[in-house]
């Protein structure tokens, strides 16, 4: 009967055996599949993330050549050191000659302040 016993522990210690090296394989196959799947999402976290920083860039840059354009449409409004804003309209000084500015369709060109409604350059 031991040697009966001796055979019936060991064919559980084997099955046994078996039971869990399968169980380690499965662990380490559901280990590796969630690592793969949170590496695709970083992945894509990081894809999407250099898309909105891209879109950011593209913006800003956007803004920034809006900016200078409407610099250069304000510098180009601005009354020169010889020019005045006289009863509204610009006038030209040179010496003792006086001159109203005209726009491309010969009317007096309007101005506020030190500023021309229309570029003067």
């Amino acid at each position: 009967m031991t040697k009966v016993m001796y055979r019936l522990s060991a064919a559980l210690a084997a099955g046994l055996f078996l039971v869990v090296w399968r169980l380690a394989v499965i662990y380490y196959a559901q280990y590796s599949a969630e690592q793969a799947i949170r590496q695709m999402s970083e992945q894509q976290q990081l894809a999407a993330q250099h898309l909105v920083d891209q879109q950011h860039a593209a913006t800003v840059e956007r803004e920034n050549e809006r900016q200078q354009e409407q610099a250069k449409t304000l510098a180009a409004r601005t009354l020169a050191q010889n020019q005045r804003c006289v009863g509204g309209t610009v006038i030209t000084v040179n010496g003792n000659a006086y001159t109203q500015n005209l726009s491309m369709d010969g009317h007096p060109i309007h101005c506020s302040g030190s500023l021309a409604s229309q570029a003067l350059r």
